[in-house]
C-alpha cells in the first residue's frame, strides 16, 4: 500500500511517503520561508559581473540573488545593464553565504505538464515510451506557439489531445497574467509562489505510483484542498486528530536519524553523511566490525552491509547532485564490481535520475542523482550540519 503522510504545525509542514508501512522519501517546508525554489520574481539587475560571467540580481533577498549567462534566455548577457529589469526564477535557495541561484530557463508547473514560456525545448517524460511518447511529442509540437516549449509528465500518458491542449492553453494565459506589465512597474517584487505545499507533494508522490490513502493531521484544513488530478482509483483521505503523524505511524526515529550525520548499522559499521556546497560526500566506517576473515574481506562485507542503507539515505533525505562515496579501501577487483553492482541494483527503482559512474582512481565511488526541491539537505541545513 502507499501512502502519503501530511502534516502541518505552526510554521512548518513536512510530509512522507510510505510504502507498505516503510518511509521511503521526506519533504519539509518552512512555510514562513520566502524565496522558495520554483517562486519567480521581476527583480532588479545591481551589478552586471563580466568576470564572473553573470548578473547578481535584486529579488528582496538579504544577498542578492545571481544568475549564470548561460541561464539567461530572454534577452542577451551584453545587453544587459546595471538597473534593468529581469523574470528570473529561483532554481537553488539561499544557503550559508550565498544568495539564491536563479534562471531563466523559467518552468511553470501544471498537473500534465511543465510549461517553458522561454524555451523551445519540447520534453517527453522517460518513463512513457514507444509510439505514446511520440504521439505526446507531435501533439505538443503543433501546440506550443512561438519560443515557448513543454514538458510533458509521467501521469499525462494516455490523455487527450484535447485536455493536454487546453492545460497548454492554461498555463500561456496563467504566465501572460503574471507577467503582463511586471517589467514597466519597475518593481522588485513576487510573480508566482510555490504557496500549496501539499499539491506539490501529492503531484510528486504521484511519481512512485498509484496513491492508496493521503492522511492528514488535524493543521490541515480540509476545504483548502487543492485539486488535484490522480491515476485511478482516487486516494481515501484520512484525516487523524493528532497532530504528530510520524509519531503515530512509526517513522518519527526515521525521521530524526535521516536528519543526523552518522548513520549506525548493525554489526558496527556506520556510514557519515557529509554536505557542501558543491556535492555530498558519504564516509563508510567499519567501526566496531572486525569480521572473521581477513582485511580485504572484512573490507568487502563492511561495503555490502552499507550499500542498502546508503541508497535508502539518499532517499530519505531527496540528496541531489553530485555524490562521492568512500567505501573501505578494496583491492580486489572483483569485490569492487559487485560493490558497483549491488549498488546498481538498489538504485533501479529510484524515482529519480541516478548515473553511476563507478570507482575511481582514487578508490572514490562517483554518481549524480536529480536534485529535488524539497531535499532535507536544503530545508535544515543547520540541523544537518550539527555534529552528533
Amino acid at each position: 500500500m502507499n501512502r502519503i503522510l501530511f502534516e502541518s504545525c505552526g510554521s512548518r509542514a513536512r510530509a512522507a511517503f510510505l510504502r507498505d508501512d516503510s518511509p521511503i522519501t521526506f519533504y519539509i517546508k518552512n512555510k514562513n520561508k520566502d524565496h522558495a525554489a520554483g517562486n519567480i520574481y521581476i527583480g532588479r539587475v545591481t551589478d552586471v559581473h563580466k568576470g564572473l560571467q553573470g548578473l547578481f540580481v535584486d529579488i528582496g533577498t538579504k544577498k542578492h540573488g545571481f544568475i549564470n549567462k548561460s541561464d539567461m534566455v530572454s534577452v542577451p548577457f551584453n545587453n544587459v545593464k546595471q538597473g534593468d529589469f529581469v523574470v528570473v526564477q529561483v532554481e537553488k535557495e539561499a544557503m550559508g553565504s550565498k544568495g539564491p541561484k536563479l534562471t531563466q530557463h523559467v518552468q511553470l508547473r501544471g498537473e500534465d505538464l511543465i510549461y517553458l514560456p522561454y524555451s523551445c525545448y519540447i520534453g517527453v517524460s522517460k518513463k512513457i515510451a514507444g509510439t505514446e511518447k511520440e504521439r505526446l511529442r507531435d501533439v505538443m509540437e503543433e501546440a506550443c506557439q512561438g519560443s515557448e516549449g513543454v514538458i510533458v509528465r509521467t501521469k499525462a500518458a494516455k490523455q487527450t489531445d484535447v485536455k493536454l491542449k487546453a492545460e497548454l492553453q492554461r498555463l500561456r494565459t496563467e504566465w501572460g497574467r503574471l507577467t503582463s506589465g511586471c517589467e514597466e512597474d519597475q518593481l522588485v517584487k513576487a510573480l508566482y509562489t510555490e504557496e500549496h505545499f501539499l499539491a506539490e507533494v501529492l503531484n510528486e508522490g504521484q511519481r512512485f505510483g498509484t496513491i492508496d490513502e493521503i492522511i492528514l493531521n488535524n493543521g490541515v484544513d480540509l476545504n483548502a484542498m487543492p485539486d488535484i488530478s490522480f491515476t485511478k482509483p482516487q486516494p481515501k483521505i484520512t484525516q487523524q486528530v493528532k497532530p504528530d503523524l510520524f509519531s503515530m505511524y512509526g517513522i518519527e526515529k526515521d525521521y530524526q536519524s535521516a536528519l543526523k550525520r552518522t548513520v549506525y548499522l548493525k554489526l558496527g559499521v556506520s556510514i557519515v553523511i557529509d554536505y557542501t556546497e558543491a556535492l555530498t560526500v558519504i564516509d563508510v566506517n567499519t567501526k566496531g566490525f572486525t569480521g572473521d576473515a581477513d582485511w580485504e574481506t572484512t573490507a568487502f562485507q563492511t561495503n555490502m552491509a552499507a550499500v542498502e542503507e546508503i541508497c535508502r539515505q539518499l532517499s530519505l533525505r531527496q540528496i541531489g547532485g553530485i555524490i562521492l562515496i568512500d567505501f573501505v579501501n578494496m583491492k580486489d577487483p572483483e569485490h569492487r564490481e559487485k560493490v558497483s553492482k549491488k549498488m546498481a541494483a538498489s538504485l533501479a527503482d529510484d524515482f529519480v535520475t541516478v548515473k553511476l559512474f563507478g570507482f575511481t582512481n582514487l578508490g572514490l565511488f562517483e554518481m549524480t542523482r536529480k536534485k529535488q526541491r524539497y531535499s532535507l539537505q536544503n530545508a535544515v541545513i543547520n540541523d544537518l550540519s550539527k555534529p552528533d
